[in-house]
């Protein structure tokens, strides 16, 4: 069955990449909300997260900052890029 579906896949991507987006899509909504529930029990308790926050003038210029509310002090950033898809 695996192998019908990988080769039907890679079969429609000579048409169009969207059935293969699809099903990508489909796998990460899935068990989206039952990774969140595990990875929160290992988050600390003062994390601050500030979603789509505006850093230019174009509508799709946002990013998500996620920082410890009880640090006063400047730490290293770590700056990861999504290239989108």
């Amino acid at each position: 069955m695996r192998w019908c579906v990988g080769t039907a896949v890679r079969a429609s991507l000579l048409v169009s990449p969207r059935l293969a987006v699809l099903l990508v899509r489909r796998l990460f909504a899935a068990g989206g909300e039952q990774s969140k529930q595990r990875l929160d029990k290992h988050a600390p308790p003062d994390v601050v997260v500030l979603v789509e926050e505006r850093y230019g003038d174009e509508d799709d210029i946002l990013l998500d900052i996620v920082r410890l509310a009880s640090v006063t002090r400047p730490l290293p950033l770590v700056l990861w890029v999504h290239g989108g898809g």
